[in-house]
């Protein structure tokens, strides 16, 4: 018998509030070169699939506002790129490519990777993926986790269990929490990448939500109504299906390393990107500054902070409390500035 054929989807979704101001709706985090000397994270993401699957098995999911502007950034014959009607979060994201994937191709499999992040090391990145493959086999979905190298409160955390299981899933704790976890040893950064049988995947979401498979096929087999899809509840893949799973051994563990840099949120940015040439710190170790506003920034005395000027709006956060720039999003939504988001 033939070996099942591999796809790889990247789910393109969300619009990165943590990065604001960044990180627009209309302009979300995936679509943005964060790295001035790297394309956007999408395209890098991508480029790290054609390693490991050709290009007509690599996906893109992604919202309806944002498929123009992804298939732009891509290019022709690089990725087939499937539209959700609406953002609700990844678990609907990821049962769109399982269906699609076993449509096309019964008996496949599905590797989901996120688009938002970077990996340096892309033979490691191919080969987690791999590795993820065989250790879901026909019947489990395998999850890759990273190194926690810190305690960080922006990731999510998986727990080693026995037989190379995922016994728990703790999504973004607190810095206490965090703190433990790294301490203990068992518990690796969630990278988010998560390898099955497309039908390990469609019968994980039958039992656990239903309602989202449903609206998935609802959309594919009818593009023009997209009623059911609106109706659902917003739910994360790690809520959705790792959770339940992983308290009945379904979920394998891969833990791999392959120079994972996660654009979480300023801090996460900071560390991975230098602060440029033409910007001053003076007794300001620590301090990152990213502008697109073509401005000159200084900061003088303030240590461990970043700054993210734009041509509409100036962020100034400890990077300790870089997760909080969410609280900036939420409260200039509920002030009427959508302008700015």
């Amino acid at each position: 018998m033939a070996a099942p054929e591999i796809f790889v989807a990247a789910l393109a979704g969300g619009s990165g509030t943590r990065l604001w101001p960044l990180s627009r709706r209309r302009r979300p985090k995936f679509l943005l070169e964060l790295d001035p000397t790297r394309p956007s994270t999408l395209v890098d993401t991508v480029d790290r699939c054609r390693g490991v699957v050709p290009s007509d098995h690599v996906l893109v999911v992604t919202g309806s506002a944002h498929a123009d502007h992804v298939r732009e950034a891509l290019g022709p014959g690089n990725a087939h790129v499937l539209v959700e009607p609406a953002p609700r979060d990844s678990l609907a994201a990821l049962t769109l490519a399982a269906l699609h994937v076993e449509r096309t191709s019964p008996g496949g499999v599905l590797v989901s990777v996120p688009a938002d992040n970077y990996a340096t090391d892309t033979a490691a990145f191919a080969d987690a993926l791999r590795r993820a493959v065989d250790a879901a086999g026909t019947n489990r979905i395998g999850l890759v986790g990273m190194p926690a190298t810190y305690a960080s409160t922006s990731h999510g955390y998986l727990e080693l269990g026995p037989g190379g299981t995922v016994s728990s899933f703790t999504e973004k704790p607190p810095l206490e929490v965090a703190q433990g976890f790294v301490a203990g040893g068992r518990h690796r950064w969630n990278a988010s990448i998560f390898a099955a049988r497309a039908t390990t995947v469609l019968a994980a979401v039958e039992r656990h939500h239903p309602e989202v498979l449903a609206a998935a096929a609802a959309w594919i087999d009818s593009p023009h109504d997209a009623t059911a899809w609106q109706a659902l509840t917003p739910r994360s893949v790690d809520h959705g299906i790792v959770e339940p799973e992983a308290t009945v051994g379904g979920i394998a563990a891969v833990e791999a390393s392959f120079g994972w840099e996660d654009m979480g949120d300023v801090a996460a940015l900071a560390a991975a990107v230098p602060t440029g040439a033409q910007h001053l710190l003076v007794d300001s170790p620590g301090t990152f500054v990213q502008t697109t506003s073509g401005r000159t920034v200084a900061v003088v005395g303030l240590p461990d902070i970043a700054v993210i000027d734009t041509p509409d709006g100036l962020l100034v956060v400890p990077l300790a409390q870089a997760a909080r720039v969410r609280d900036v999003v939420d409260a200039l939504h509920a002030a009427g500035r959508d302008d700015v988001l």
